[in-house]
């Protein structure tokens, strides 16, 4: 059965992770690279959590975003 269904969506299948909406995030707040690589690093050390198991990815990505928009001090 789940062949059938992969055979049908061509293998094509995409998973929404945390950093996949932190790059588009810092892409729209035109973060430079350092702030991204701190935002990486918030956003891996809560991936560790399980209490943060509970948000959605997009969630952890435009909180860890606006969390170094905080730290940093930089207004959009």
């Amino acid at each position: 059965m789940e062949s059938r269904i992969m055979e049908a969506l061509e293998f094509s299948l995409i998973v929404d992770t945390p950093i996949k909406y932190l790059e588009l995030y810092c892409r729209l707040n035109n973060l430079s690279d350092k702030n991204f690589y701190i935002a990486q690093y918030i956003l891996e050390l809560s991936l560790v959590e399980f209490g943060f198991m509970e948000f959605s990815s997009s969630m952890l990505g435009s909180s860890v975003t606006y969390l170094v928009n905080k730290i940093r001090k930089i207004s959009p």
